[in-house]
């Protein structure tokens, strides 16, 4: 498979997904809606295409993240997740006595370092709309030394409850990022 046929790819998904206004009935919709729009930003500046927001407990975003990982240019640490939850500490600064809860709603289940992210901060609840086979630690959490065990105490760590469709396109766009990249060679130089 070529750059071409993946750029048309991309191309066709995201008509397809500028499209989709959502299904109601599933608590999660919005929250995985918006995360799969900074996926979109990620993809289009050549990141993996993994997107998140943060959410106070009225629903409101209080911060978003993308993955940029390699552009603009080469942090192992730019995931979406680590973006937004630093986004928002900058605007919780000196707040941290009677905070309100916080919600991450992610596209792809957070790595094991972005899980021990979200474990350490104010986050409450983590939801991702598609599991990562490979790389993702949230299912995966009883095998978390015992201090991480204890941060996830009064937490929720799950799949988000959101349509099968939105998932397809969590997923789908995630599949193509990652050949995106490993076409250009720039995941080949990190192996």
């Amino acid at each position: 498979m070529n750059n071409d046929n993946i750029e048309k790819q991309i191309f066709e998904l995201l008509q397809e997904i500028d499209s989709f206004v959502g299904i109601p009935g599933f608590e999660h919709e919005e929250f995985i809606l918006q995360a799969l729009h900074e996926a979109i930003v990620a993809i289009k500046n050549n990141n993996f295409a993994i997107g998140a927001i943060i959410t106070n407990s009225f629903g409101k975003i209080v911060a978003k993240g993308q993955n940029k990982v390699f552009n603009p240019y080469h942090r192992s640490d730019q995931h979406a997740e680590m973006n937004a939850v630093t986004n928002w500490e900058k605007k919780i600064a000196n707040k941290l006595i009677n905070l309100e809860p916080a919600y991450i709603f992610s596209t792809l289940e957070p790595c094991p370092m972005c899980l021990s992210r979200l474990l350490s901060s104010h986050v409450k609840c983590i939801y991702y709309a598609v599991p990562d086979e490979f790389g993702g630690m949230a299912r995966k959490k009883e095998n978390l030394p015992k201090i991480w065990k204890e941060f996830m105490k009064n937490r929720v760590i799950q799949e988000a409850n959101c349509s099968p469709k939105l998932k397809i396109y969590c997923k789908q766009i995630f599949e193509l990022s990652d050949k995106k990249i490993e076409i250009s060679g720039l995941w080949k130089e990190l192996k």
